[in-house]
Parts: structure tokens; sequence; C-alpha cells
């Protein structure tokens, strides 16, 4: 029994043998194995390639100029979404602008300068002639009152408590601000939530005192004060900086919290307003506006 067995085995594997070598020859050509093409012989028809090639959508790699595709044939991974190169990053850092920071680095860059001229400050005071120069160059020209507060007496100013909430973007200063008050009437173009009337004084060294009465449609009324720090900046326009500053209650109703309101006042009477949490106010100074 083993020996009629063992024969049906040896020519079992001799033809497996000889289709393997023969079957270029023996099979039609949509039977044969991948990757038994003839040598040297020519591909005939077009490659089929997955829907999604590569970054552009098209076929990757050779015969991708006459690729075509495969129906029902899908892709290992989904179709990834490429950005022009133009619209990556800022696009002001892209037309080569300087970027405007935000409010958060603004507000930390501010912080730094000051502690530097306090500890300035500090030296000259200790008596170091090198120091109390530099104090008094600074001085003659610095436009920011809560750097010239620092310079001249060697203490932090109150900048107002920091928050989680990344506060706005104000102007820089670029000159002092003149001692004066400014009437201020506005309304939220958001909500139209009612009038507000801020009064605005300023006096010598820079610090701005903000009060506000709100009134709105259905009779409710606020009256708030709170600090801040007024210059002028590269269009003249006067600022009034009260990010962080507490809020004194004169009258309110019994729910809700003030959010002090910040303030760019132009030379032609228009003013816009921000508070910490973002929400914008417009208005003129000197006459009351519209409602």
């Amino acid at each position: 029994m083993r020996r009629p067995l063992l024969v049906i085995l040896l020519l079992l594997g001799l033809a497996a043998f000889v289709l393997h070598t023969q079957a270029d020859r023996l099979l039609p050509a949509e039977l044969r194995p991948v990757g038994r093409a003839a040598a040297g012989a020519e591909r005939t028809g077009p490659t089929l390639v997955p829907a999604h090639g590569g970054i552009d959508g098209a076929g990757v790699g050779a015969g991708a100029e006459d690729a075509v595709e495969a129906p029902g044939v899908p892709s290992l991974q989904p179709p990834v979404t490429v950005p022009p190169i133009a619209t990556i990053g800022d696009p002001a850092q892209s037309a080569g602008a300087e970027a405007r920071p935000s409010g958060r680095a603004q507000q930390s860059a501010l912080r730094r300068r000051v502690g530097e001229a306090a500890g300035l400050a500090q030296r000259a005071r200790a008596g170091d002639a090198a120091a109390a120069a530099e104090v008094m160059r600074r001085l003659a020209s610095e436009p920011d009152p809560r750097m010239r507060q620092a310079l001249a007496t060697g203490a932090m100013p109150d900048l107002g408590r920091l928050s989680f909430r990344a506060p706005p973007v104000l102007p820089e200063p670029m000159s002092a601000a003149e001692p004066g008050e400014v009437r201020a009437y506005w309304l939220t173009p958001q909500s139209h939530d009612g009038t507000y009337e801020s009064t605005v004084k300023v006096d010598a060294q820079g610090h701005a005192q903000v009060e506000t009465v709100y009134e709105s449609p259905g009779g409710e009324r606020w009256q708030v004060r709170y600090g801040g720090w007024a210059f002028r900046d590269s269009q003249g326009r006067l600022v009034v900086d009260a990010r962080g500053q507490p809020v004194e209650y004169v009258q309110r109703p019994e729910w809700g919290l003030w959010s002090p309101d910040s303030m760019v006042i132009g030379r032609d009477g228009l003013i816009d307003m921000i508070d910490d949490k973002h929400d914008s106010g417009e208005g003129t100074s000197g006459a009351r506006g519209p409602g």
C-alpha cells in the first residue's frame, strides 16, 4: 500500500513543478500568479490605483501618468486635506508684518518692564549713581504712567488682578495724557440693552477714575466706580486701561457683577469700549448719543 501512494505523490509533485515553471505559457494572462510577467514584457494596460493618491489626489509612483481609478478598491487611509501654504500660520506673519501681541503677552511684558524699572529706582535710592542717572533719563521721556510711577517710587503700581481669562489688547503708550475730564455716552451694539454714561477723570500722574451709570429699559440702574491708567497712543487717542481693576458698587440690582471697561477715546469724540470679558461698546464724548 505504501508503494502506489509514493508513486502518486511523486507524480503530483512533478505536475506542480511543471505548472509553476511553465505557467506563463500554459495559463491565460488573467490566471497567472502575481509577479509572473514574462521577463522584458511591456505593460499593456492601465495601472489600477486606489481612489485616494498623493497630496494632490493623483496616483503616486511609476505608471501614474496613465493610472485610472479602480472602482471598489478601498483606500487604506482616509483622504487628507492639506491647506494651501499661504493660509498656514498668521497671515500678518506670512506677509512679513509684525504680529500683534495677545492681551496676556502684552500685560506680561508690561509687568516685566515695570518690575525692572522699580528695581532700578530702588538701586538709585540705595546710592547707585549710575542707576540714579538712568532713572532721571527715563523719567524725562517715559510716556507710560505706570513706568513713571515705578521709576519715581521704586514700588510696583497697581496693574490690576490677573485672571484666567485672556485680557483684551489695548494700544501701546506713546505720550502722556493731560489732566482733565471726559464724559462718554455709549451703547452695547450686540444687544442694545440700555444706555451707559461714564465720567473719566485723569490726574497729572496719569491715574484715571471711571464712574459709570447704566440704566436698562426695564428700569434697572447700576452705578459703579473703578480706577485705571491713562495715556495717549500713536494716533493721539486717549486710552484708559482698566483691565483687571477692582469695581466699587455704588448702586446695583441684587444679581450680577460688573466688568471694568477700558476705553479708547478719539480726538473726534468717538469712543470704543471693551471690558475684561471682551464685550464691546461704542459711543461719543461731550454730547449724549442715541438712546
